[in-house]
């Protein structure tokens, strides 16, 4: 999976990350924006205040989203879940543990991993 693909797979995924994603890429690379970057900028800060709400639907339907594209065991979506998405959000797991039971076991698995 390439930049290209793990972008559209989010915007495609959620929908209404689409125009906070047209919105980053717009002055970068268009579609070929990093996905470090996308995801950093706009899944992550969407996911940290979904945690901040953590009863409401959209953060089932947050890490619902992060669990499927580890599912997909591609090397590189995971680096970006990994480095761009659950370490900026561990600390928020590390305040809350019960939050843990929000994630599916990749997800977990590898947040357990980052410490």
């Amino acid at each position: 999976m390439d930049s290209i693909e793990l972008n559209r797979l989010l915007v495609e995924s959620l929908p209404e990350l689409r125009q906070q994603h047209l919105d980053e890429v717009s002055w970068q690379d268009g579609d070929s924006t990093g996905s470090h970057v996308v995801y950093g900028d706009v899944f992550t800060p969407t996911l940290l205040e979904c945690l901040s709400t953590p009863h409401g639907p959209e953060l089932a339907r947050m890490l619902s989203f992060v669990e499927s594209v580890l599912e997909k065991e591609d090397e590189y979506a995971e680096n970006v879940i990994a480095v761009s998405v659950l370490e900026s959000v561990a600390f928020r797991f590390n305040q809350d543990p019960s939050l843990a039971q929000h994630l599916g076991s990749k997800s977990k698995r590898l947040l357990n991993e980052l410490g």
